[in-house]
Formats: C-alpha cells, sequence, structure tokens
C-alpha cells in the first residue's frame, strides 16, 4: 500500500483495512497526525496484524510519532492491535472515553507505557442507549483559510 505524497497545507485521511475494526489516520494541514482506533475481532487471516502494521508504516512512515491517539469506545475491536501496530512510537496525548478499566487491561498497561504527554478523559452524556457506543468519542473537524 502506497498513498500518494500529501500535499502541504491539506488534510488527508486514510481508512486502513482492519476486518471488523477501525484503524484510520488522519495526516494534519500542519504535518502533524491523529490515528482514530487501531484494532479488529477478524483473526481469519486476512487482516493480520502484521499487514495492518505494515499499511500504517506506509501512511504515516516506518519510524514517525504520533501526536494524538484516540480510542472512540471500549471494544476492543478498537484497541486491541495498539502494541503490535504502533509498536513503541511515541503517542502525545490519547482521548477516550469512559474510564480506563472499563477497558481491557491490555489497554490500560499499554496506555500507561506509550502516552507521553497526557490523557484526556472524555465523558459524553449520559445516554440510555448501550454502554459502549453511545459513550463514543466524535470528532468533529474545522479548516480555515
Amino acid at each position: 500500500m502506497a498513498p500518494p505524497e500529501a500535499d502541504a497545507g491539506v488534510m488527508r485521511i486514510t481508512f486502513l483495512y482492519s476486518g471488523q475494526g477501525d484503524c484510520i489516520v488522519i495526516e494534519c494541514p500542519n504535518g502533524g497526525n491523529i490515528v482514530v482506533d487501531c484494532g479488529s475481532t477478524d483473526y481469519s487471516g486476512r487482516t493480520s496484524a502484521a499487514q495492518l502494521r505494515a499499511d500504517f508504516a506506509a501512511v504515516i512512515g516506518a519510524d514517525e510519532s504520533i501526536q494524538a491517539l484516540v480510542v472512540t469506545h471500549p471494544d476492543s475491536d478498537h484497541y486491541n492491535r495498539l502494541a503490535s501496530v504502533i509498536g513503541d512510537r511515541p503517542v502525545g496525548r490519547v482521548i477516550h472515553s469512559l474510564a480506563i478499566d472499563r477497558y481491557g487491561m491490555d489497554f490500560g498497561a499499554w496506555l500507561r507505557e506509550h502516552a507521553a504527554e497526557e490523557i484526556a478523559f472524555v465523558r459524553p452524556p449520559r445516554s440510555t442507549s448501550p454502554p459502549t457506543c453511545s459513550s463514543a468519542v466524535g470528532l468533529r473537524f474545522r479548516s480555515w483559510q
């Protein structure tokens, strides 16, 4: 996977194939990047962690740090491949919904080891919907010329 070169001043969003789950890379106009989720429950071999890691590196580079990581909600298919795909890359800010104990132990351990700057806890408004997806983080981007 070799995406086209990014144009300076242009935001590019790449949706990496991860089977059942998400892994989204947002390349910002200022040269930074944001990763939204990184997981899968597809263990059929069609979406291996190694392939996802290679696709990820093709988008942002082999050693590029991550300015922000957003984990939208505590379903494991949104974070269970962080360690294998992101590895030891420095991560600036981690934004997630709900308390860490709502996530699996692997997420909490990875978070303590890799979140360099801060962990932002986002608590959405209460809802009568099921607790995971109704507690998801949403993103809105604005751009000014």
